[in-house]
């Protein structure tokens, strides 16, 4: 008996499609297109899609890739793998791609095509966990990366301005009327070489998972106070009128270290892009917390760049630099909460942020 002798039925084809551990489309082509002709038993599962929802290729692409620009990168790579094949006198080609089932979830597969005289076998091997595993890798590596930008770059400046008042002291060439005055000056580097210090653990922290909150009764209103009286150097440098409207204790469940560092970095944001003689307004009540500025403010492209978590610096109206990471580490970390962050902001006009804890 040789394979001249089998005689494979349809049903027989549909036997071993079924048999199959992973999602098979079996494809016929005609002058009118790709007609799907069968999808075995695992694809149905796994994919949720019936024979009726995807009858042909073009559909079956639409309702697996709704992204249209993705759907659009994917088929013109798909044609220019078939070319290649041909070319190549290859029967089978092979892609990953993100596919989206009929639940709406989202998937990691690597697509086999091959094809027999008109018909195309089409089958999909799960690689999910393999691509998830190289994505936080990457993640890894690029938050590393970040960590040590920031490290050997922007606490660069800060610190070599202490060692430069530091030297000058130690060397006696200062008088003490010019020392007196800049001791606020070392102060105000001193702030933001620990913002710094505290903003990067706190990115890289969370960045790997490392950050558990740890709620308690505190006075947030006192807590404020005690940041703003930190940054009354940078503040009163710019001439701008800060407004603390909270005059009674307030006190709310929340991790005071996580608040710390928030808070920290949403008036120093403030300070950052007020104009001079601008003005800053800090208001704590009914367990929402609002600081509110008069300065450059930013366009709606920038709130959904911090929601998205995307790192972007600017630098302030005197110039100051930073890192670009604090906004979204403030959204994180909200998030860790379980607290809610609003953002509203209008170019020249300012920035209005409110935590609800």
């Amino acid at each position: 008996m040789d394979f001249d002798d089998i005689n494979v039925t349809k049903e027989d084809l549909q036997k071993i499609a079924d048999f199959l551990p992973y999602p098979l489309i079996i494809a016929q082509k005609d002058t009118s297109g790709d007609r799907n002709l069968y999808l075995n038993k695992t694809f149905i599962k796994e994919m949720g899609f019936t024979l009726q929802d995807i009858p042909t290729r073009e559909i079956c692409f639409e309702k697996m890739y709704p992204d249209s620009n993705y759907r659009e990168k994917l088929f013109k790579e798909w044609a220019a793998l078939e070319i290649a094949a041909r070319e190549l006198n290859r029967d089978h080609i092979k892609v990953n791609a993100r596919i989206t089932n009929k639940f709406k979830i989202e998937h990691w597969y690597e697509v086999r095509a091959s094809s027999i005289k008109n018909v195309d076998l089409v089958a999909y091997v799960d690689i999910n966990q393999s691509i998830v595993k190289q994505e936080k890798l990457f993640d890894i590596n690029k938050n590393k990366d970040k960590i040590l930008s920031v490290l050997g770059h922007d606490l660069r400046s800060p610190i070599a301005n202490l060692f430069s008042l530091a030297l000058m002291v130690s060397e006696k060439d200062i008088t003490q009327e010019a020392f007196v005055s800049l001791v606020d000056e070392v102060k105000a580097e001193s702030v933001k070489v620990l913002d710094l210090l505290d903003t990067t653990l706190h990115w890289a922290k969370f960045n790997f998972n490392l950050i558990k909150p740890n709620k308690r009764n505190t006075n947030v209103s006192g807590l404020i106070e005690r940041i703003i009286e930190i940054y009354r150097y940078s503040f009163e440098k710019k001439e701008i009128n800060l407004i603390n409207s909270t005059v009674y204790p307030v006190n709310i469940e929340i991790d005071e270290e996580i608040m710390t560092i928030v808070f920290r970095n949403l008036l120093s944001n403030a300070i950052k892009f007020s104009n001079h003689k601008g003005e800053i307004s800090v208001n704590v009540s009914d367990e929402i917390i609002t600081i509110s500025d008069n300065g450059i403010g930013m366009g709606p492209e920038r709130i959904k760049d911090i929601i998205e978590g995307k790192s972007i610096s600017r630098n302030g109206t005197a110039n100051e630099s930073g890192m670009g990471m604090g906004l979204s580490l403030v959204n994180n970390l909200i998030e860790k909460m379980d607290c809610k962050l609003d953002i509203v902001s209008e170019k020249n006009k300012g920035t209005t942020i409110r935590i609800f804890l």
